[in-house]
């Protein structure tokens, strides 16, 4: 049976695209092309206080000169600007009634702590204040996710992950199951750094029944790595400039993402 294939591009804007980002846009769009999709532009920008106006600006800028042309999402850097973030929280709160209500519980650890011991808040039934403590979901023992072949114990990789942040915004694995099923996304490109949230994204979409994206095919390509061998972050590079998109470098990125694409049977266009 033949699906609508759509995909999406979803940057942080807490930093300049680096090279692996820019693959990452360009095998996307790939992707969308080779199976006569739609591609969406999602910017994450949920944590606004990280974020800086010259990095979304910069978003818009690497895609126009990668020729990426995406049919859903803000059109332009000034159409997006426009987007109402606290009322898109409040819709990501509202979905969170969604999940099982025994699932979920406030926590007050901090990551130190949970280093040192067992989290004992689920029992506890602390109240959900912004502040003071974050809202976990339970994740059973015996709870395996299959991703790519690969069996995924969700809970031993991941515990009982975040869904909301202690300074009130939603974590990256709420946001993104919501947008994802929202967007009706079927296809989902990403390195292989993010299996594992793959996996927690699964898990949550089966919990609130959404379909489309717990039976997503999600495509995980090779890492875009520095000169020295370690991964590139937006944290890492933070003081470096952004890359010059010349011609130079806009050939580099097209042939680092041919070299990812191809395992994965994603063909240039």
């Amino acid at each position: 049976m033949l699906i609508d294939v759509r995909t999406r591009f979803a940057p942080t804007p807490s930093g300049y695209l680096h090279a692996g980002n820019l693959v990452n846009a360009q095998v996307t769009s790939w992707l969308a092309r080779q199976h006569g999709g739609q591609l969406a532009l999602r910017i994450d920008d949920d944590d606004r206080e990280r974020h800086q106006p010259e990095y979304v600006e910069y978003i818009f800028s690497a895609l126009d000169a990668l020729q990426i042309d995406w049919q859903i999402g803000p059109p332009s850097l000034g159409e997006f600007l426009q987007c109402n973030v606290r009322f898109r929280h409040r819709y990501l709160h509202n979905q969170l009634s969604l999940l099982p209500e025994d699932l979920t519980y406030a926590c007050e650890c901090t990551r130190t702590l949970l280093v040192e011991r067992p989290c004992p808040c689920r029992a506890l039934h602390l109240p959900h204040t912004e502040g003071e403590t974050v809202l976990r979901v339970f994740v059973p023992d015996d709870c395996v996710v299959d991703v790519n072949g690969q069996p995924v114990l969700v809970k031993l990789q991941l515990g009982d992950f975040v869904l909301w942040r202690r300074d009130g915004i939603p974590a990256f694995h709420w946001a993104n199951v919501i947008d994802d099923r929202d967007l009706g996304t079927t296809h989902v490109v990403r390195g292989t750094d993010l299996q594992m949230a793959t996996a927690a994204h699964i898990y949550l979409a089966r919990l609130i029944g959404a379909d489309r994206v717990a039976n997503a095919t999600y495509l995980h390509h090779a890492l875009v790595r520095g000169a020295d061998g370690r991964k590139l972050s937006k944290s890492r590079l933070a003081t470096a400039a952004p890359p010059i998109l010349d011609a130079r470098m806009i050939q580099r990125i097209q042939s680092l993402a041919r070299t990812v694409a191809e395992p994965l049977g994603i063909r240039p266009s």
